[in-house]
């Protein structure tokens, strides 16, 4: 699969098969994007019995959206994608290497790390990669687990680093867990006040953040 200026809505996703589309629409992407990659899918010549898939591809992203249960905004880098649908169920594992993006006002830059996506949740970090251990154990290849890792990135010239959900409904719910180290606190009241803020030195600390999107 190769397509340039897609949008979500476009001919070419809703021809997706199912569950590849279904991964697409998690992450609901707004504006323009690049999808390349590859796309197998098994079936039998009974036409009642569901066509297996699996996929690995690439969604590039350019000021672009995503909504996945909370709005991210500016959204520039590329997302992996790896899954399988077996006829029932699907899981996409996923990694993030954005190069930048804007929630809330505040801007993210360098944000890498694992993603995980089935019928009725997002997951990001080590929440993530215990998902598809769990996928990868319950298949036929058996494989070996990875170290669970956290999503990182660079905040206002310091580093956050933190776990985070986001469940499936008509009003998805989040929950947020992080470290943050050395943000720059007069570079982000300046930003974030408009330069009308006199508060200096560096931030430590935890967040612990629980809401939804109605709320985001």
């Amino acid at each position: 699969i190769t397509a340039d200026r897609l949008v979500a809505d476009s001919e070419l996703v809703h021809a997706l098969p199912g569950p590849l589309r279904e991964a697409v629409y998690k992450l609901d992407p707004r504006g323009t994007f690049f999808l390349r990659g590859g796309l197998n899918l098994a079936g039998t010549d009974r036409r009642d019995d569901p066509v297996a898939a699996a996929w690995n591809v690439r969604l590039d992203l350019h000021n672009a959206q995503l909504r996945c249960g909370v709005p991210l905004e500016h959204v520039n880098g590329s997302v992996q994608l790896v899954g399988d649908f077996d006829g029932q169920t699907f899981g996409s594992r996923g990694e993030l290497d954005i190069d930048s993006l804007t929630w809330q006002k505040l801007q993210f830059t360098q944000l890498k790390g694992p993603l995980w996506l089935d019928a009725d949740r997002v997951l990001f970090g080590q929440l993530a990669d215990q998902a598809a251990n769990r996928a990868a154990r319950s298949s036929t290849t058996q494989a070996a687990d990875k170290a669970p890792r956290h999503v990182t990135a660079g905040v206002y010239g310091g580093q956050i680093f933190g776990d985070g959900w986001v469940t499936q409904g008509r009003t998805p719910e989040f929950g947020l867990n992080a470290n943050v180290s050395s943000l720059d606190l007069k570079r982000f009241s300046e930003e974030l006040f408009a330069g009308q803020s006199q508060i200096s030195g560096l931030m430590q600390g935890t967040m612990n953040l629980r809401g939804t999107a109605a709320g985001a």
